[in-house]
């Protein structure tokens, strides 16, 4: 079984999810400045019911997006261990994971990682040394691009706000606390952008320490032990596990640039 492709099968479900969640939230924002402007009493009732209902679906999509996130995390660990220190999945593990993916079986490459070590703690620590180069690199991208996003939308919404207050009355103080509600119903929903973006920020430096520990135990030329080299795979591991899923559209377009720059920079670190 291919467990790299079942992976990659389950993390591409979530990534979709939590674009769909995105999504989402970009209409509630329009539909929430929808509400500083004055509308019918049926005009009112729909857009609650429009919110409420798009605001469940976003909270569903969120949720699936974690949930499939998980599921691709599991076969993307037992591939790494396989590979890394030569562990074979168990029977039981691959066929639960085949029920939900269906056969992967594309043939591996093997060219794939650039480490040519045999399985064992080496192999192990170098293919982290460039898994967490690549990491760090898209979670540097993902996270401008959604703090981007979000300094937009929050200046757009700012914008829709200032002129709503200038085309409405506002004499009455429900109305006034109407808007204040809104304008802080806009902030939250414009934070999930700022929150992405953290959580990728935060990939990027665990991954840089996961990177940096890699080179210091490859140039510190002792021994590697088993221990060492799974204490390396399961803090990188987790810094993973704890983010959203990185953008494969930025894989598809910049994977070959960043797999040319590590084989210039670390081929001799890695003897090849």
């Amino acid at each position: 079984m291919n467990l790299y492709q079942a992976s990659r099968w389950s993390f591409s479900r979530s990534e979709r999810c939590m674009k769909w969640s995105l999504y989402l939230g970009v209409l509630l924002l329009g539909l929430t400045v929808v509400g500083l402007t004055g509308l019918s009493p049926v005009g009112d009732a729909f857009l609650i019911l429009s919110v409420a209902t798009i605001q469940v679906s976003q909270m569903w999509m969120k949720y699936r997006s974690l949930y499939w996130f998980g599921k691709g995390d599991e076969p993307r660990r037992m591939d790494q261990f396989r590979s890394g220190l030569g562990l074979a999945p168990s029977r039981e593990r691959c066929a639960a994971i085949e029920l939900i993916t269906g056969e992967c079986n594309e043939p591996a490459r093997d060219d794939y990682w650039l480490s040519r070590k045999p399985a064992g703690p080496l192999r192990m620590t170098e293919m982290i040394l460039e898994s967490s180069f690549s990491t760090k690199y898209y979670a540097q991208k993902c996270l401008v691009r959604f703090w981007t996003i979000g300094a937009i939308g929050l200046g757009v919404c700012i914008a829709a706000i200032i002129t709503a207050f200038e085309l409405r009355k506002v004499d009455q103080a429900s109305d006034l606390t109407a808007h204040i509600i809104i304008t802080i119903f806009i902030f939250f929903l414009t934070g999930d952008f700022w929150i992405l973006g953290s959580q990728y920020r935060d990939l990027k430096f665990s991954a840089n320490d996961s990177h940096l520990q890699a080179i210091s135990l490859l140039e510190s030329g002792a021994q590697i032990t088993e221990t060492r080299a799974l204490e390396l795979a399961m803090s990188y591991n987790t810094a993973v596990a704890q983010a959203p899923p990185l953008l494969s559209g930025l894989y598809k377009k910049r994977q070959p640039e960043v797999d040319a720059v590590f084989r210039r920079n670390y081929a001799s670190l890695l003897g090849i």
